[in-house]
């Protein structure tokens, strides 16, 4: 039986605003995480970056990631 992949795409960005990045699954099993990082706004000090994967490995760290703001919570806080 072929395993199913997803198909879609997330944006994550972090409180301060500083980190801005996407995922990007293809219905191949591939994902594509590209992203930018800015510290000292005025001083313009950025990254760019984007890194190649497959499924099998963002899932099991999206399911950690999972556990991690049901603790802890997210921008919004923690939901009960």
């Amino acid at each position: 039986m072929p395993k199913e992949f997803k198909k879609g795409q997330a944006k994550l960005n972090s409180y301060e605003n500083n980190l801005l990045s996407t995922l990007k699954y293809d219905e191949l099993g591939h994902v594509v995480l590209k992203g930018k990082f800015t510290e000292k706004y005025m001083e313009e000090n950025t990254l760019e970056f984007e890194l190649k994967s497959d499924q099998s490995f963002i899932n099991s760290t999206l399911k950690d990631l999972e556990l991690l703001a049901s603790k802890y919570g997210d921008n919004t806080g923690i939901t009960k």
